[in-house]
């Protein structure tokens, strides 16, 4: 099965109240999203907030169905069991630096499986939602 590469979204900006939600407008089958988080640390440092203490849920709906729901933690936790290794990522306490984290959402047994994957076309109202509060300060957060 030949796989393609798709951006869903790049560099959307997260208010400081409420969840990112928007709709999955794919109609391609899909083996598996990369989930990449980023956030700016404070003017003069941030420290001891790293970025997935902030992120409470990372989910894929359909309506009132969860298909995927877990914190950034239980997220990076999936990947390394299921990979034998911790995603990449940047954590640092650098002022006005970039902290970056994420994990891969599976669908199928490996990239690519041509038995198993999410068919968008099945769900009717196919969403992802980022939910949880990121530490907004000069100071200590983002």
């Amino acid at each position: 099965m030949r796989t393609q590469a798709l951006y869903i979204e790049d560099r959307r900006a997260w208010g400081d109240t409420g969840p990112l939600t928007d709709l999955l407008k794919i109609g391609l089958p899909i083996s598996a999203i990369d989930v990449i988080i980023r956030a700016t640390n404070g003017a003069t440092s941030n420290q001891g907030q790293p970025l997935h203490l902030d992120v409470d849920r990372v989910e894929i709906l359909n309506g009132s169905d969860r298909l995927h729901s877990l914190s950034l933690v239980q997220g990076l936790v999936q990947h390394s069991y299921e990979r034998g290794k911790y995603p990449p990522h940047i954590l640092t306490e650098a002022a006005a630096a970039v902290q970056e984290q994420g994990y891969r959402i599976s669908f199928g047994r490996f990239l690519g499986d041509p038995l198993y994957w999410l068919d968008p076309g099945a769900f009717r109202n196919l969403t992802y939602r980022f939910a949880g509060d990121l530490t907004i300060s000069a100071t200590v957060g983002f």
